[in-house]
């Protein structure tokens, strides 16, 4: 798969924003069971509430609008679901990012689909463990022979 970031601006992304590479997903106890994303400072890079939709996936969406807007604008939203490209002039969605289109992920689709857009991007995720409240993923350059579903169809 070709990927948006080049091997050498994986690892530089890496490298200057480690406290990302270790990812919580921390649930409340109580109530709806909220997820908070938290870095490996945990500092709160994510959140959702509410009930009814993948919470896990939308927190993860957030971290991914906030750390790789400009990267998503280089994407074809047909070609990954929960990726948008909103047209603020014409009111319509398209399929590539514009002057003045919006760009943003909507995790509440799943997690799944939050992974599959960071492993276009050059990234991805590796379950480390889980707990009745947490899962703990790392965050790595992609490896150079990542499965790709888009081309195994």
């Amino acid at each position: 798969m070709k990927t948006i970031l080049s091997k050498s601006k994986q690892n530089q992304f890496l490298d200057e924003n480690w406290k990302l590479t270790v990812l919580e997903f921390k649930w409340g106890k109580t109530g709806y069971h909220n997820v908070s994303l938290l870095d490996k400072r945990n500092n709160k890079i994510g959140y959702a509430g509410g009930c009814g939709y993948d919470k896990k996936g939308s927190a993860f969406g957030q971290f991914l609008n906030t750390y790789f807007n400009d990267e998503l604008k280089k994407i074809n939203s047909s070609d990954y679901y929960g990726l948008n490209h909103y047209n603020k002039t014409t009111r319509k969605y398209q399929k590539y990012a514009s002057k003045n289109s919006e760009t943003y992920v909507d995790g509440a689709c799943g997690f799944d689909c939050m992974t599959r857009i960071l492993n276009k991007i050059g990234l991805n995720v590796s379950f480390v463990k889980e707990s009745k409240w947490t899962s703990l993923y790392i965050l790595e350059a992609l490896p150079k022979n990542h499965y790709s579903r888009k081309n195994n169809k």
